[in-house]
């Protein structure tokens, strides 16, 4: 049985549509999985806060053997992470200024646009408790019978752990926009101190020891140091 050359041409037609039509879908797909993830992030869509009053956590005791129970494990971190109000168990339940000062530089990450009204509150009230001492002085509120701040306040360094340092609060300060608050006049004035006849800072805790390989030498000037002050003296400055 023969095929008439126009039902050939016909059938050709319909499968070169059929064709165009995957192809043309499979573009339009394409354009999608590339173009709605940039544009979500550029615009991100209205979330609701979640708003957490409390928190159960487990211990190993709460586990039954063969038992299909699902806690959440916390020990020394639940203990020991600053929060609510930056309270801290090593700082015996006192607000601690090391945790506030690592948590606003964490939120200062986020760009303004970004921030939710949560974030703000935090950002401000993280604010107004650095801004409550004289970082130079860092007579920030201290457990356990002390009545003098930690050595470690007051040894600028790199890289930087658990402890911070009078620069450290500085940096979470400046990058929140606060660098020119007269508040902070004494402790720009206490880190300009801190320079050598070459405009260098030292570095004085090295983490010496505790690092897989040594990053700079302790006590040395410290380009790692000098930069940080830098960054924080020429916000200041405007």
């Amino acid at each position: 049985m023969s095929t008439s050359p126009d039902t050939s041409t016909t059938e050709l037609r319909q499968r070169r549509k059929f064709l165009q039509y995957l192809l043309g879908g499979s573009l339009a797909a394409w354009l999608g999985a590339v173009l709605y993830p940039i544009i979500a992030y550029l615009k991100p869509p209205a979330q609701a806060e979640v708003d957490v009053s409390s928190v159960r956590v487990g211990m190993l005791d709460d586990i039954k053997k063969d038992g299909g129970q699902i806690v959440r494990f916390v020990d020394r971190w639940y203990a020991h992470t600053p929060g609510p109000g930056f309270v801290c168990g090593v700082n015996e339940d006192l607000p601690c200024a090391w945790g506030a000062a690592k948590e606003m530089r964490a939120l200062a990450a986020i760009p303004p646009r970004r921030r939710t009204a949560r974030v703000k509150r935090a950002i401000a009230l993280g604010v107004e408790f650095l801004l409550s001492r004289d970082p130079a002085e860092a007579d920030y509120p201290m457990g356990w019978g002390n009545t003098r701040p930690s050595a470690s306040w007051f040894k600028l360094g790199f890289p930087s752990g658990y402890v911070a340092d009078v620069l450290q609060v500085l940096e979470a300060l400046a990058e929140l926009g606060q660098a020119r608050d007269p508040r902070l006049e004494p402790s720009l004035a206490w880190l300009a101190g801190r320079q050598d006849d070459r405009g260098r800072w030292a570095n004085r805790y090295a983490y010496h020891g505790k690092t897989t390989v040594p990053i700079e030498a302790q006590g040395k000037p410290s380009k790692w140091v000098t930069l940080r002050a830098c960054t924080v003296l020429r916000a200041a400055a405007g």
